[in-house]
């Protein structure tokens, strides 16, 4: 909205970089507990999100919005890298009596960030439209230089390996089959859908109340 200046384009730039990372999810996951260096694949992931979300900007500052969406696309590629995936890795990172402490921490993390992040990002705008982008963009990079001090390794595997599409339908009928996954995977699915109309819907609440962008970050933390 800051760069384009519309909110259907804006709403729909945000719709292709989750519809994206939704489709590339199980993919991505699969190919990441195959891999012997699970880590080369992560960083690939951060780069590729953070040079299209700089990308993106650069082409809503200087083209028509239509071209957003392939970029915002491709991006959105990269996201499941990040989150899910790469919450799979802590069975690797940390020892197996630690592990609930793991998750929990793992999953405070990313709360907390979630409070800063806007709040940060909405902040930026004061410096510049394009500021928030950049934002993102550093901390995807602070990231990917932190990422070689995870101790995730290099994995031996033993026995033939499957077809990729196989693992990845074998995950599917177990999500289906198993009561317990269908149903908590339900319940974050409509979660999932309430936050992303949340995301969308704050800056045009803000842009209504106040006449600018600058209060979304309070309205999402």
């Amino acid at each position: 909205m800051a760069l384009g200046g519309s909110l259907t384009w804006a709403a729909l730039v945000v719709a292709c970089l989750t519809a994206a990372a939704a489709i590339a999810g199980p993919v991505v996951g699969t190919v990441l507990d195959r891999t012997s260096r699970p880590g080369r694949g992560i960083a690939a992931s951060v780069a590729l999100l953070g040079t299209s979300l700089a990308l993106l900007a650069l082409v809503l500052l200087e083209l028509p919005p239509l071209w957003a969406l392939p970029v915002a696309l491709v991006g959105g590629l990269g996201q499941p890298a990040t989150t899910g995936a790469w919450t799979a890795q802590l069975p690797w990172v940390v020892p197996s009596d630690r592990l609930g402490h793991a998750y929990a921490v793992d999953a405070g993390t990313y709360n907390l960030a979630a409070l800063i992040g806007p709040a940060i990002a909405t902040g930026a705008l004061v410096i510049a439209p394009v500021a928030p982008v950049l934002v993102a963009v550093v901390l995807l990079g602070v990231g990917l230089l932190t990422l070689p001090a995870v101790p995730l390794g290099t994995r031996e595997r033993s026995g033939p390996l499957r077809p990729r599409w196989a693992d990845v339908v074998e995950g599917m009928r177990a999500l289906v089959g198993t009561t317990g996954l269908r149903w908590s995977t339900t319940v974050t699915t409509v979660g999932f859908a309430g936050q992303a109309a949340v995301i969308v819907a704050a800056p045009l609440v803000a842009q209504r109340l106040t006449g600018g962008l600058g209060f979304t970050g309070v309205l999402l933390a």
